[in-house]
């Protein structure tokens, strides 16, 4: 029990944090961009495919950044 509590608390110190915030809104900035991009923009399929692989390397890198901020 004493994990979870030191597990929220350190959330909630972290969702305070202006840099934090300042990452949260430059990813869903990234993410919306690319979402206009998909829908407003004419792209062959490969152009699709390459612009989705780049977003699932990206999410899994992101993964990996908040895995190393809560595990440390």
């Amino acid at each position: 029990m004493k994990d979870t509590q030191d597990y929220l608390t350190y959330i909630q110190h972290l969702g305070n944090d202006p840099h934090f915030q300042k990452i949260v809104r430059l990813l869903d900035e990234i993410t919306n961009i690319t979402i206009e991009l998909l829908t407003t923009c004419s792209f062959t399929n490969n152009e699709k495919q390459l612009i989705c692989f780049f977003i699932e390397q990206f999410n899994t890198l992101m993964n990996e950044f908040y895995i190393i901020l809560f595990c440390k």
